[in-house]
């Protein structure tokens, strides 16, 4: 999120037609990418459960077939992405915009590989309940891309402007580093030594397979539906001009940092909610959830008020171009309102992956954001003054009733969960 932000920010300077063509290359782009993440998040479940259980030979098999099963998935998901580049000009967006926005693309999706790579061996790690390696991976590849962005789009150290396409290459480098790292880590750590062949020593298993896609692809649909409203959104905002659109990809990015904490506890719903299961720990499952959510609701007002305050001043670190600032600050506010049910409802999601229930949420999930808030939203824009406002509070009624949905299923089913519980160590 933070490249994508460095990104946003430094293309900005180049012109709001740029910044546009950034959003409608990103969110193209989040399309395939989104599915990918899912089945890659669907790694953490399989391994948490084997983790609780202690059971390493059955986790190094899971980390074998996930792992290749998830990369020839995002090969031929590229294929299909740079494939579907002529489709660009027949989303109703201004052709300047796709005609920059085009070599931006194509370079984010050669970047899917390696953030595959990194993602399975990630989910990996985070499922044995080492979260650490990831964290740092990530940070320093952030500073890469930061360095890298301000080198490349402007020119900088000798190097020639590569303006929005110096972005792209960056994104590039910087994942392909992250993917490199994680594998030196699986090769080399110590704590990682009995997994250490699982990348070449291991027997393909169509039961792991099998086990993998029923949990990732119902998650990568999760994630689609949601991140899919979010795509809708600036496809049908890029109606309304470049300015609109360039508003909207600064309200989007902001708030998009800010649902990261929930992202991060979402995941770690995801990681103790499955260790707890396959431990059998019912009873401490409960105090878990229970604190899981008082902090995101904590935390989200807390950015809520942050995203109010600063709704003037953010948009500016962008742009220079008042109008675009103007329509930036309007979105943030609504924006502000639904952190609190954006938050509830993702870390609800996390926890219901803990626990392998992914078929229901991804009901509410169709429900909530395509049959209610984007139908709305579109309502709203085209029949009212709003204009794009109108289509982020269509996201704002989505969002409140999938949180309000998620966690009724959540409370539900652990309330059926049987057996004594284990005590917790």
């Amino acid at each position: 999120m933070t490249a994508q932000i460095a990104d946003s920010m430094m293309v900005g300077h180049l012109g709001a037609d740029v910044l546009a063509a950034s959003a409608f290359a990103g969110m193209l782009f989040l399309i395939i990418l989104l599915t990918l993440i899912g089945l890659a998040t669907g790694i953490t479940t399989l391994i948490g459960n084997a983790n609780g259980e202690g059971d390493r030979q059955k986790a190094f098999e899971i980390l074998g077939n996930s792992f290749w099963a998830t990369l020839i998935f995002s090969i031929f998901s590229v294929g299909i992405l740079l494939l579907a580049q002529p489709v660009l000009y027949h989303l109703g967006q201004e052709k300047d915009v796709v005609d920059i926005a085009l070599p931006y693309y194509r370079i984010l999706c050669w970047s899917a590989i390696p953030l595959i790579i990194f993602l399975s061996l990630k989910h990996f790690t985070e499922g044995l309940e080492w979260t650490m390696p990831a964290m740092a991976v990530s940070i320093v590849a952030n500073v890469l891309n930061i360095a890298l962005n301000y080198i490349l789009i402007f020119g900088k150290l000798g190097y020639e402007s590569y303006g929005i396409e110096g972005a792209g290459y960056a994104t590039l480098i910087s994942r392909v580093l992250m993917a490199l790292v994680m594998i030196l880590l699986l090769y080399s750590h110590p704590r990682l030594s009995f997994y250490k062949t699982a990348l070449v020593k291991f027997k393909w298993s169509l039961e792991r397979l099998l086990a993998l896609f029923r949990i990732g692809f119902p998650i990568g649909l999760q994630y689609l539906l949601e991140g899919g409203a979010f795509i809708a959104a600036t496809l049908f905002i890029g109606f309304l001009g470049a300015e609109h659109l360039a508003g909207h990809q600064i309200a989007l990015n902001i708030s998009s940092f800010t649902f990261m904490f929930a992202t991060g506890l979402s995941a770690t719903a995801t990681i103790r909610v499955s260790n707890l299961v396959g431990a059998g720990h019912f009873e401490r499952l409960k105090t878990v959830s229970i604190s899981l959510f008082v902090m995101i609701v904590v935390a989200e007002l807390l950015f809520a008020y942050l995203m109010i305050a600063t709704r003037e001043l953010l948009p500016g670190l962008y742009v220079d171009e008042p109008d675009v600032i103007l329509i930036a600050g309007k979105l943030l506010i609504v924006a502000a309102f639904f952190q609190v049910s954006d938050g509830i409802q993702v870390v609800a999601m996390g926890a219901l992956r803990g626990i392998s229930d992914v078929n229901v949420p991804t009901s509410i999930a169709l429900m909530a954001y395509w049959i209610i808030g984007i139908p709305v939203g579109l309502a709203l824009m085209e029949f009212t003054p709003l204009k794009s406002i109108g289509i982020w509070y269509g996201l704002l009624i989505g969002l409140s009733i999938a949180a309000v949905l998620l966690t009724i299923r959540f409370a539900q089913l652990l309330k059926r969960q049987t057996g004594k519980p284990k005590p917790y160590n």
